[in-house]
């Protein structure tokens, strides 16, 4: 049966915070993080406005160039084809794209799916199936088969997604250089990543690959995420790809999630390795994540 909630804790202080998490750490059970990205820079100062005032300078040009990822119907299959754009201008369409998403059939109706819906997720999935990681090409060229959909423009929604935090200099000093993880001398530091959108983005089933732990922090909006098991068996195209093209809201899933949470500002959720998870964003957000290997 679904387990409708993850467990929470609030650490005493952050000094305590390796003593009071390890028990999840080791047993590699999932685990909501309360408050504790308040006293970072990032938490008080990052909004969607203050990024739009920040990259509107022009001395930010040469960071202020970045890759979003254009999804049919909000829908992310990764890998996803990618579109060199000005986040500022990127910034600038959200009002509208949040709009656009909330006046949508889509949104008013969750479980309305059609005909070129249904043929985009079929399609994505037949070609999912034929990936090689060598196809590297198709991330640029919007007319290889992998990146071709049936929908109109109306029906595209942008996301800056997994957009690693170091190509952000103005913004990366806000963040720690250490969190919690580092305390543990299992884990090493790979990466930090950024992830702005709007309502109705929703990306497949998977798990991230190679094997890290991830620490997501939702700093702006709200976000639903399923988790599922690592014991749980999705196809995942003969192992080469880690994303299953399966969206539980719009599809029948064969296994029910383990979890199913919604992480709001200030949250952070700890998703150790080899858990499957869902997500799905229900506002305008703003989310920052570490991985560790």
């Amino acid at each position: 049966m679904t387990k409708t909630k993850v467990e929470d804790i609030k650490f005493s202080n952050n000094k305590q915070a390796k003593s009071e998490f390890e028990h999840y750490f080791y047993k590699r059970k999932p685990v909501i993080i309360k408050e504790y990205v308040n006293t970072w820079p990032c938490f008080d100062k990052w909004s969607i406005s203050y990024f739009e005032t920040l990259y509107a300078d022009e001395k930010k040009s040469h960071e202020n160039v970045v890759d979003v990822s254009p999804l049919p119907y909000g829908l992310s299959f990764p890998p996803n084809i990618l579109k060199k754009t000005l986040l500022s201008k990127f910034l600038k369409s959200l009002s509208e794209q949040e709009l656009r998403w909330k006046t949508s059939p889509h949104h008013r109706n969750p479980d309305f799916k059609d005909d070129s819906m249904k043929e985009t997720i079929i399609n994505k999935r037949k070609l999912l199936e034929n990936y090689k990681p060598s196809d590297k090409e198709f991330y640029s060229d919007p007319n290889h088969p992998y990146n071709k959909y049936t929908c109109d423009e109306s029906h595209i929604y942008y996301y800056l997604q997994q957009y690693p935090i170091a190509k952000l200099p103005s913004i990366s000093k806000d963040i720690p250089s250490e969190t919690l993880l580092d305390e543990f001398e299992e884990s090493l530091f790979a990466s930090s990543s950024l992830f702005i959108g709007t309502s109705g983005l929703r990306t497949s089933i998977h798990y991230d690959q190679p094997l890290v732990e991830n620490l997501f922090c939702q700093l702006e909006g709200q976000k639903r995420i399923r988790l599922w098991h690592p014991t749980v068996k999705f196809d995942t195209f003969s192992g080469v790809y880690a994303h299953v093209a399966l969206f539980p809201e719009l599809e029948d899933c064969p296994v029910k999630p383990t979890y199913d949470i919604v992480l709001n500002r200030g949250d952070v959720l700890y998703i150790p390795k080899g858990w499957w998870h869902h997500v799905e964003s229900l506002s305008r957000s703003i989310s920052l994540n570490f991985w560790y290997y």
